[in-house]
């Protein structure tokens, strides 16, 4: 993996714009490692309507199922779902809205996870550190890498119980951003957020 230093540079290329129950995605030009932090509202949730602003060059979008260790691609029906860790080439940068499902009795999200990499997403609309965002896998993940598509590259690895430094857990977990997390086991991750 190419890895980079996360620093104030870094921090200012996070675009999350907050307003009513809705936000964006920003899109940066090239391969996408992207999320959604919530349930999108049922007429915004399909792939098509959440990347019809994205210019995918005819690109496929990718999610990893890791049960099986294949690449399934996206349709435009499937719906986008919080938790799962989307690749998306964007031919150029764009921002993207999303428009969340305000239903108040919803449960956070759950993803099954299983032993290797992981394809998730983060979910929440707020940052959380990794140990705090992963408390329900805990006992079971062991290293979390992000990509930053402004870049083109990977971060730097988080790792479980790391207390400090540059893999340390405390480290922060972005709204709209997929990772890989490796699972020495398979465990259930559940949303912070619903």
């Amino acid at each position: 993996y190419a890895y980079i230093t996360e620093d104030a540079s870094y921090l200012l290329n996070i675009t999350v714009s907050i307003t009513m129950g809705s936000s964006g995605i920003r899109f940066h030009d090239g391969w996408n490692f992207i999320s959604t932090p919530k349930r999108l509202a049922n007429e915004h949730g399909n792939a098509s309507v959440v990347f019809a602003g994205v210019d995918t060059a005819g690109h496929t979008i990718w999610l990893y199922d890791s049960s099986t260790g294949n690449w399934d691609a996206m349709g435009a029906d499937d719906v986008v779902e919080p938790l799962d860790g989307i690749w998306i080439y964007s031919n150029g940068t764009t921002e993207v809205p999303l428009t969340y499902d305000t239903y108040p009795l919803y449960l956070p999200p759950t993803k099954s996870l299983y032993s290797g990499w992981n394809a998730i997403g983060f979910s929440d609309t707020v940052p959380a550190t990794a140990n705090e965002a992963l408390t329900s896998v805990e006992y079971e993940w062991a290293y979390l890498i992000g990509f930053d598509a402004l870049s083109q590259r990977y971060e730097t690895s988080i790792i479980n119980n790391a207390e400090s430094g540059a893999h340390s857990e405390n480290r922060l977990m972005y709204p709209t951003k997929g990772y890989w997390i490796y699972m020495t086991e398979g465990g259930e991750l559940a949303g912070i957020s619903a």
